[in-house]
């Protein structure tokens, strides 16, 4: 039978604006080498109004060939405007001055064309899509008060390849290659400083070109006898990369302005593979997820490539029938790892966790609940190692008809050890932060579930259903 010719057309188009008002009150205090003190006192009111309007245009043409073949022809029109006006007034003795280095006046319009031709292939077993796309990226910008015109245009070619294979029942692989254009915002191009943070500054780069993307997945999915095995690889490679430059000037005020670099690449990687263990009656999950990243980033001035490695291994292990009893094992361990080429000190840091949990249903009517999570923090960098544990415990009491009602009453942080602790790294720093979090405490409560969503078991189980 001959398959008939498909066509389609789709438009969008949607338009919203925005308007703020706002007070800025700075006084800061600045030190010289001789202990001099500058101080810079701000009063300023904003004014800010943003208006966007977006189009979309969209028309394909499907011509079925043989064999579950058939070529596809596409177009795109895509626009993006915006008009951002800011005004900027010094406040002084009640008298408000238009302040004209702040304030803009500025708009950009964003579109691009683009066609293609893609070749479609549908099996029994697989599917494959080879795609051809040519872009042309258009970027027009007006700064209004100040009469200058930004005009850039970049003429892509957007490959796309994918590919489907089914090995078997819940077992399949997936490879996917795809290109993109990313525009600049118009805040990352709007040439005016932003002094709504006095001590850190952003300017925009009119002259900030759009990067472009590569990336490439591949996932193999497979399940087979209650065991399961699941794997993902993306690559991304960007070239004009868009990324920050900070500067830190004579009075330590960071000024910090988009610009263009050569290239960015990200590497990940996740596996994940569960199994059921007869013997312990029981299932047992490994997993693990591993990136890498290489990018250009800087230093005042000054560029630097920095490696970044970071990642997690992780493995649980759970009981397989929870009408009982429900327990639980797991445990974590994670790495953070950056290297800088100007600096030969490698910024890293490791982190280990560990979780227990167990729960026992009494006849049906009441459940004992309680678990413990133990956070393990090494010193590296930041002084002594940290063990902080969280035990949690719960009594639960099921009322009314087919136990729709729970009444609960739950102990939090038992050993009163609660600290929320963060660790990051940056360009020229590593930085551990600890925060005080609420500590021990009980809470009694009442929930009552709206619907089922499940049914009684055939071991004489529990009912589960939502509750709200």
């Amino acid at each position: 039978m001959e398959l008939p010719s498909i066509s389609s057309l789709r438009c969008e188009i949607n338009g919203n604006g925005e308007g703020s008002e706002g007070e800025l009150e700075s006084e800061n205090y600045f030190f010289d080498n001789q202990m001099s003190t500058l101080t810079e006192a701000i009063l300023l009111d904003q004014l800010h109004s943003d208006h966007q309007t977006r189009y979309n245009i969209r028309t394909s043409y499907v011509e079925p060939l043989n064999n579950g073949t058939f070529v596809e022809l596409k177009y795109q029109r895509q626009n993006f405007s915006n008009e951002l006006r800011r005004e900027v007034f010094d406040r002084l003795n009640g008298t408000s001055t238009f302040n004209d280095d702040l304030s803009n006046h500025y708009q950009r319009d964003y579109y691009f064309d683009r066609g293609a031709i893609a070749w479609h292939k549908n099996g029994e077993k697989s599917s494959l899509t080879v795609e051809g796309a040519l872009q042309n990226s258009v970027l027009n910008g007006i700064i209004i008060s100040e009469n200058v015109v930004i005009k850039n245009s970049i003429l892509r070619f957007l490959p796309r390849v994918s590919w489907r294979y089914e090995l078997g029942t819940s077992n399949n692989i997936r490879f996917r290659y795809s290109t993109n254009v990313n525009e600049p915002s118009i805040v990352q191009l709007q040439p005016y400083p932003d002094v709504s943070d006095p001590i850190n500054v952003y300017i925009g780069n009119p002259d900030l070109t759009p990067e472009y993307r590569a990336r490439l997945n591949y996932m193999h999915y497979d399940q087979f006898s209650f065991r399961s095995l699941f794997a993902f690889l993306n690559f991304t490679y960007s070239k004009n990369k868009i990324a920050n430059q900070s500067i830190i000037d004579d009075n330590f005020r960071q000024v910090t302005r988009p610009v263009n670099v050569d290239y960015d690449l990200n590497l990940s990687v996740n596996v994940n593979y569960s199994s059921p263990v007869s013997l312990l009656k029981s299932r047992v999950t490994i997993g693990t997820r591993a990136s890498y990243q290489q990018s250009k980033v800087f230093l005042n001035s000054t560029e630097n490539i920095r490696d970044r490695y970071i990642g997690n291994i992780n493995a649980k292990i759970e009981n397989r029938k929870k009408t009982t009893i429900d327990w639980e094992i797991s445990g974590r361990w994670s790495y953070n790892i950056t290297q800088y080429d100007m600096n030969p000190r490698c910024q890293k840091f490791f982190n280990k966790s560990t979780h227990a949990d167990l729960t026992y249903n009494i006849k049906k009517s009441f459940s004992i609940s309680t678990s413990m999570d133990i956070n393990f923090y090494s010193e590296e960098q930041f002084g002594e190692a940290m063990t902080i544990p969280i035990w949690k415990a719960s009594i639960s009491k099921y009322i009314l008809k087919d136990q729709k009602g729970e009444i609960k009453l739950s102990a939090f942080d038992i050993l009163n050890q609660n600290i929320g602790i963060s660790r990051v790294n940056g360009l020229n720093f590593v930085e551990n932060s600890e925060i005080t979090s609420l500590g021990r405490y009980l809470m009694f409560s009442f929930t009552y579930a709206i619907r089922a969503t499940g049914s009684e078991n055939k071991s004489g189980g529990r009912r589960m259903f939502m509750r709200g």
